[in-house]
């Protein structure tokens, strides 16, 4: 059975409100700590394929964590 509109209206939304900005700090903490990681890889001193490599594979991967990032923003803004 479906709750009523009264009955939703009556829920508690602390543990919603809670998880958005759990969600929010964590976006903010992966893109952080991930341009860490690509700035890292642009300073240091590595030549050749595998410094390439590392620099190429961080700059995409910046482009997915990105996007994961924002939607975890996108479900603390639902919540």
């Amino acid at each position: 059975m479906l709750p009523t509109l009264s009955q939703l209206q009556a829920w508690d939304t602390e543990h919603l409100i809670d998880a958005a900005h759990y969600w929010s700090r964590t976006a903010d903490l992966w893109e952080d700590v991930f341009l860490q990681m690509r700035n890292q890889s642009h300073t240091i001193v590595w030549e050749g394929a595998g410094g390439e490599a590392l620099r190429a594979r961080t700059g995409g991967d910046l482009v997915i964590v990105t996007a994961k990032a924002d939607q975890l923003r996108q479900a603390a803004v639902i919540a």
